[in-house]
């Protein structure tokens, strides 16, 4: 069995151990009910097409680096509030589809399989203090769909952006401590 579509199926659960279809190429679990996939999710090593768009998956199961051939992850419209940082791993990883889910963070090491042919990513709730560097050229793009209502506790907002307190505690200190100091144009 090399493709297997399951699109539409009202699916809740899979079984444990539905990774045991290791020459699967392509698996299609679109728009079912799934909360949760197996651990044996993997064993599926020839797997290069994964989509789970439009289900209730919460979090990913662990051994997902194991999927060294996946070419496209698409897990749009789930209620996924992180990703693992295995993601990073997948070397052969080109389109990752993330968009409308619960995420709050991005994991650094996915750097290192950047760039990607397709890489969407709106409505979550990325804000820009849980941007690693290598997102920026991509942040203008997405960065006005996303769902960031306020900065974290430890920051405080300035002109729309979110700055660390202990950086304005220290640029404000050097400047009472220099009041002679000249701020802004001549």
């Amino acid at each position: 069995l090399l493709y297997l579509y399951l699109n539409e199926n009202q699916l809740s659960t899979l079984p444990s151990s539905f990774g045991s279809m290791s020459n699967l190429n392509y698996l299609l679990l679109n728009d079912n009910k799934l909360t949760f996939l197996p651990e044996s999710m993997g064993s599926m090593v020839s797997l290069e097409t994964l989509s789970l768009q439009n289900n209730q998956i919460i979090t990913l199961p662990t051994g997902l680096e194991t999927l060294a051939s996946l070419i496209v992850f698409n897990i749009n419209n789930n209620m996924l509030e992180s990703l693992p940082a295995s993601l990073g791993s997948m070397g052969n990883l080109r389109q990752l589809m993330v968009a409308d889910n619960q995420l709050t963070t991005f994991p650094a090491n996915l750097c290192d399989i950047f760039p990607l042919q397709i890489f969407q990513i709106s409505n979550n709730s990325i804000c820009s203090f849980h941007i690693p560097m290598c997102y920026w050229e991509f942040y203008d793009s997405w960065s006005s769909n996303q769902n960031c209502d306020s900065c974290e506790p430890h920051q405080l907002e300035i002109e729309s952006y979110c700055a660390d307190t202990s950086h304005y505690n220290i640029l404000q200190r050097f400047i009472d401590n220099n009041p002679n100091s000249r701020w802004g144009p001549k």
